[in-house]
């Protein structure tokens, strides 16, 4: 578990971070609210499976990194060669419905054109959280 100074920032891992151009340079344009940690897969991940990217997410996904929450996806999967995305969960301390509604916009595109998100969360209080707003809808995989 990652240990986060301030409870409200969204926590990326600095490895997944200098994987993608485009989120080091968003996080380096952003005011605050990110917090980049050491660690991480990068987001080319998943064990040379082609069009596969993962990325881990810790801290608060709350009201106040929902639009965060949503950029970084939205970044993450705008490579059109990117077909399937997994989001570890296991790092967050908290989730909100407003991170829910900001994964569903944030991969909204990565999902129209076929793209597959799937989510993995440890903690179980995350997991009901998740289910009760992302089970069932399209392109989404709760693990």
């Amino acid at each position: 578990m990652t240990t986060v100074v301030d409870t409200e920032a969204l926590v990326l891992f600095r490895g997944e971070v200098e994987a993608l151009p485009e989120l080091a340079a968003w996080v380096r344009g952003e005011l605050g609210g990110v917090e980049v940690v050491d660690g991480g897969e990068g987001l080319d991940g998943l064990d040379d499976e082609a069009g596969a990217r993962r990325l881990r997410v810790g801290g608060s996904l709350s009201f106040f990194t929902a639009r965060l929450l949503q950029q970084v996806l939205a970044l993450a999967t705008s490579d059109p060669a990117v077909d399937r995305l997994e989001i570890a969960l296991d790092d967050v301390d908290f989730v909100g419905h407003r991170s829910c509604e900001a994964m569903l916009a944030g991969t909204r595109a990565f999902r129209g054109r076929g793209g597959v998100l799937t989510v993995w969360a440890d903690r179980a209080i995350v997991r009901s959280v998740l289910r009760r707003h992302l089970a069932g809808r399209d392109g989404i995989v709760l693990s």
